[in-house]
Formats: C-alpha cells, structure tokens, sequence
C-alpha cells in the first residue's frame, strides 16, 4: 500500500511541476477565456496540494507570492473604463489574486505551528 501511495504523491508532484509551468507561462494581460483556463489549473492546482497534504515550502510560498506580484501588476495596468471585456478580466484577476492570498495565508498557519511545536 505504501509503495501505490508513494507512486501516487510522485505523480501529483510532477503533474504540481507541470501545471505551474504553464501558469509561470501566462501572460495575465491574455484573452478572457485564457484566463478563465488559468484559473481552472489554479483551482487544480490547490486540490493537488490538498490531496499531497504536506506542508508548504519556502519554494510554494516564493511561487505564490511571485504569481501574486505578476497578477497585482496586470490589475494596475488595466483601466476601468475599457470595455467590459476587461472588467470581467479585472474581476476574474480579483478572484485569482484572493485564492492565491488564501493560500499564502495557509502557508502563515503551517510556519505558525511548525515554529510553536505543534
């Protein structure tokens, strides 16, 4: 059993690799149905992370936060008074940059109890 459940995890962690490769890739500017995909990978992305359950690295919180950055950058550079095409890809950035905020702060709690000996 333990040999199918390694097998498992090792999977996961290389299909993690590869999906944030192509998030790493996206140009958050991009078309609105690009970045309605991005976010599906962002959203597998977190259940992979749940299903391997270990405990976030310095290297998951140094990516977040870069994605953060990049997505924060967009959003300043979009003007609200463009077309709605661009108001829904500000509001769908929003949504982004909140999941990947929660995230970070999952990654507070996780150094929280590690450094309080739980």
């Amino acid at each position: 059993m333990k040999i199918v459940m390694k097998e498992e995890i090792s999977f996961l962690e290389e299909e993690l690799k590869r999906i944030d490769t192509q998030i790493k890739a996206y140009n958050y500017g991009g078309k609105l149905d690009k970045l309605e995909e991005i976010m599906k990978l962002w959203e597998l992305r977190k259940g992979i992370l749940e299903e391997i359950g270990e405990e976030t690295s310095k290297v998951e919180r140094s990516f977040l936060e870069e994605e953060l950055k990049r997505i924060k950058t967009q959003i300043k550079a979009y003007n609200y008074g463009g077309s709605k095409e661009i108001v829904d890809k500000v509001i769908k950035l929003f949504e982004l940059r909140k999941t990947i905020v929660e995230e970070i702060k999952k990654t507070t709690k996780v150094k929280a109890r590690v450094y309080s000996g739980m």
